[in-house]
């Protein structure tokens, strides 16, 4: 077995601590107190506070602070408190409790999660559907690294539904969800320290301190969070446990406010990451891939060749019923593959074969073992990982706001101008991972890693990002009066990288893999070097009053998007990867532009894009409790360039285009108190026209696999949402949510290879398939129905003994398919069916009359099996993994507040 062991764990702790606090001061001295501002789209003000005297909700959807029930937008927010009842700890939680939300494991991994709303998200390789903000700053995509993190010290989550392109930006056309964390406050000590412990050894610290540096001028706040927890999947080869957390993340955020009309405000955050990944489980495995190894050349040079298991092998561009002709099989390609390493030589073809067909056999028989142990009712808590697999990586990020508000200024209102920069850092980035959940390396996927002396280790070159090679600013300005609101603004962001390599991919049990020592894994794609993207945008909004009960919004933006870079070869040295130029020459199917001749090395294909965004929106309140909106609006998902391929595959494409969305929504949000029940009902009604839409496809290239993105259809999308709540009297309040979403494709052209697990054979005994309608796909990441209820009742609550509450929240969804392949599979294993979840909570709030809460949670107690993520390489590799959702989680905890 290959060593894939990676430099022990940092020392975060105070060291980091200390390193941070001394990176925010230098970064304090050096950035003006005007400082450039940031955001993927606009800024989002800090609010969204709820209290408990009115359950009066603030958001700043519209980049404003405004009552939730006032905003022609469909709105799901929770408030400090409210995440803590629900016990909302990571994104994953909040579909439970979000209309229309779903969460997708992209490429079957737990801490890449990838956010579906209304039908809108991501496939793999693209940018996402909806965009996550914090503070303000939409998150910068960091590779190898994940984004599901923990939550902790928030002021707010806010969950925007529908295209949110005008004020937010591009690659919103599903929605935005905001993160907002925990402001310094001037002149107050104040803070907590909370420990967690659980089942699964899970433990984990978050504590934070406010401090006034300066009477109402400055003040400083100190979070930060320890998690720590055995994996629940353990590898059946290797005995690793698999799915565990170990991250350390801390923010130092900085407050100065010398006068009413000045403030500035920095946060600096960073997070450590040293866990083993995810545990994918396989799910299906065709062996036609893998198919009978055969001896020596006859006399004529010839093999012979013929297929195994009764199934069809995968002819990429065949027609249907067409028969495969025999130089399909990868027996063939490992007969080639030795004859090309021994030109000339049938003793050394022999003697290759008989080193590599073993490590075949072996896989074969190992996957069907395992396809069969789980098909057979085996845990999906084992899996057959042969490889220790890791996640391991640093990131910070800087984010400065500076705040003018000079005050009135006559028909234009009370004026404000912001500016919102920032900028991150990655630091040891690497990851290895299990794609499809197959033994003995297959579909296994090492990132910011080199190969040197014929041995995988950790490319700081590879993995890395520094400050400034990725930022983005914002200036915005605006103002309020009685008749008007407005907001113009604009937006850069620059994303520069001198080089990155594509990952070290084995499949086959490197049998086939010609590019590396053997056992070590094919490279996978090309160097990228010198790439260069920037993002722009100028955007306006404006909202008139003509009467106090009615009000007008109109927005428009103009974005540019614009990516350049170079592409080379991959070749292993005894030293490491380098990049060839000299190698590589344009010819048909080669994504060059200029000659070798010219640059060096092979340009790949130029982006510049450039889409509009715009929303409309008219609501009237007849009265205060009451409010009818209808809203239209248009967002887009950028195009780009595929990346280059080591070997061309057939079917290749060098550029897609944006996809866009229009949408319509009609809704209600009525407040009531009446009969000692008060609370609200909110609904709305949403029709989505989309097109051009963006799909991923994997094409076998030679004996690897290229992924690649197309621009394949177009689709309907309506849907109705529900949010209601309910307060009986102080004690007893009750949520019930649904969302009904219909999509369906309304072109889709072609037609799709279906990879029959039992096709038959033609007249002259060659197996054949068949082809399926690209239109008749399911729509990914989207269940039909989903609902949930949740209830809290306070049993106790006096100044004495405190709150005493029990809590209780139940989910369920229907199907939801998440394999953008599933119709060319036979078992549709990417097919979630309906299910539904439990969680539980006892909590005792002011224990004792003492600033300390105590709590119990369970989250899904009835230990509900069900898919969160997949991997499929049917068609590419004959395999194909899952992620499944977490197990039963029982966690005490303590919060003392000081």
């Amino acid at each position: 077995m290959r060593s894939n062991h990676v430099s022990a764990r940092a020392r975060f702790a105070p060291a980091l601590l200390s390193a941070s606090a001394l990176a925010l001061v230098s970064a304090l001295a050096t950035i003006p107190s005007t400082a450039f501002a940031q955001s993927s789209g606009p800024a989002a003000p800090e609010a969204a506070e709820e209290t408990t005297t009115n359950d009066e909700i603030i958001v700043t959807a519209r980049r404003r602070e405004e009552s939730l029930q006032d905003v022609p937008v469909a709105v799901t927010a929770f408030s400090t408190e409210t995440l803590r009842e629900k016990s909302i700890n990571t994104q994953d939680d909040l579909v439970a409790h979000t209309p229309s939300l779903q969460i997708r494991s992209n490429g079957a991994q737990r801490t890449d999660g990838g956010f579906f709303l209304r039908g809108q998200g991501s496939t793999f390789g693209t940018q996402p559907g909806v965009v996550v903000y914090t503070n303000e700053v939409p998150d910068f995509r960091v590779p190898n690294f994940g984004n599901n993190t923990q939550f902790y010290d928030l002021e707010n989550i806010q969950v925007l539904k529908g295209p949110q392109g005008t004020l937010f930006g591009r690659s919103t056309t599903g929605g935005a969800v905001l993160l907002t964390t925990k402001k310094p406050v001037l002149g107050e000590i104040e803070g907590f320290i909370e420990g967690k412990f659980g089942n699964y050894a899970a433990r984990e610290l978050t504590a934070a301190l406010n401090l006034p540096i300066l009477e109402d001028a400055i003040a400083l706040r100190i979070a930060g969070n320890v998690t720590r927890r055995r994996g629940f999947t353990t590898s059946l080869n290797t005995g690793q446990h698999l799915d565990d957390k170990n991250r350390e993340s801390y923010r130092i955020s900085l407050l100065i406010k010398p006068t009413d009309w000045f403030e500035q405000y920095t946060i600096f955050r960073g997070e450590h990451i040293d866990e083993s990944g995810s545990g994918v489980v396989l799910q299906d495995f065709n062996p036609n891939f893998l198919t009978p190894i055969p001896g020596l050349p006859d006399a004529a040079g010839n093999f012979n060749f013929s297929p195994a298991g009764g199934r069809a092998i995968f002819q990429p561009n065949g027609l249907a019923g067409a028969p495969f002709p025999a130089t399909l099989g990868y027996n063939q390609l490992l007969g080639g593959l030795c004859g090309q390493l021994n030109p000339g030589n049938p003793a050394g073809v022999g003697a290759c074969i008989a080193a590599r067909a073993p490590r075949i056999a072996a896989l074969t028989a190992a996957a069907l073992a395992e396809e069969a142990r789980v098909r057979g009712g085996g845990s999906i808590r084992r899996n057959a990982e042969s490889d220790l697999l890791y996640l391991q990586g640093s990131a910070q990020q800087l984010t400065s706001v500076t705040t003018i508000t000079p005050g009135e200024l006559g028909p234009l209102g009370d004026i404000t101008l912001k500016n919102i920069f920032a900028t991150n850092r990655v630091d040891r980035a690497r990851s290895n991972r299990g794609v499809a959940g197959a033994p003995l390396f297959h579909a296994v996927t090492a990132n910011g890693v080199d190969v040197v002396n014929g041995a995988i280790v950790p490319s700081d070159e590879f993995g890395d990002r520094k400050f400034g090679d990725n930022f983005s600013n914002e200036i915005q300005l605006g103002g309020s009066s009685d008749l008007l609101d407005w907001l113009v603004g604009y937006y850069y962001n620059k994303f520069t990288h001198p080089v990155q390599m594509g990952a070290i991919f084995s499949t086959f049990n490197d049998a086939l893999d010609a590019s590396t020592p053997l056992g070590v894994g094919a490279i996978q794609g090309t160097f990228t070097l010198n790439e260069r993207a920037i993002d722009k945008g100028l955007f306006g909004q404006f909202t008139v009053r003509p009467t106090d009960k009615l009000s007008i919004t109109a927005g428009y933006r103009k974005s540019n998007y614009t990516r350049t870079a170079e592409g080379a070869p991959a070749r292993s040295t005894a030293a490491g990867l380098v990049p060839v130029a000299a190698i590589l020459a344009p010819a048909v199917g080669s994504n060059c532009t200029t000659s070798i001749a010219t640059s060096g090395f092979c340009n790949a294909i130029p982006v510049d894009q450039s889409a509009s965004s715009y929303n409309f929106a008219v609501d009237y309140k007849p009265t205060d409790d009451l409010l009818i909106y209808l809203t239209h609006r248009k967002g887009f998902k950028p195009g780009g360039a595929n990346l280059p391929a080591a070997t061309v595959p057939v079917g290749y494409r060098e550029t897609f285009e944006p996809e866009t969305v229009k949408d319509y929504e009609a809704g209600i949000k009525y407040n009531f108190n009446t009969g000692g029940i008060r609370g609200h009902a909110n609904i709305a009604y949403y029709h989505t026209d989309y097109s051009n839409v963006q799909r991923n496809r994997a094409l076998p290239a030679g004996t690897t696999v290229f992924t690649q993105t197309e621009n394949i259809a177009g689709a309907k999308i309506d849907g109705i949402e529900l949010d209601t709540l309910f307060r009986f009297g102080d004690r007893f309040q009750l949520g019930v949510n649904y969302n009904y979403t219909n999509p369906r494709y309304t072109e889709y052209p072609g037609l799709a290879a279906f990879i029959s697990e039992n096709p038959g054979l033609q007249a002259n005994g060659a197996p054949f398939y068949t082809s399926v309608a690209n239109i008749d796909a399911p729509y990914v990441g989207t269940p039909k129905h989903q609902f949930s209820v949740n209830a809290r009742y306070a049993v106790v609550r006096s100044d004495d003994m405190g709150e005493i509450a029990f809590s209780g929240n139940y989910y369920h969804q229907s199907t939801v398919h998440l394999d953008d392949n599933e119709l060319q599979t036979a078992f549709k294993a990417g097919a979630q069916s309906g299910y539904g979840t439990l969680n539980l909570r006892m909590e005792w709030n002011d224990f004792m009359g003492q600033p300390l809460d105590l709590a119990v949670n369970a989250t899904n107690v009835t230990q509900k099996e069900y898919k969160v993520g997949v991997a499929n390489l049917i068609p590419a590799l004959g395999a194909m993994g899952a992620l499944y959702g977490e197990p039963r989680m029982i966690t005490f905890q303590a919060r003392f507040r000081f």
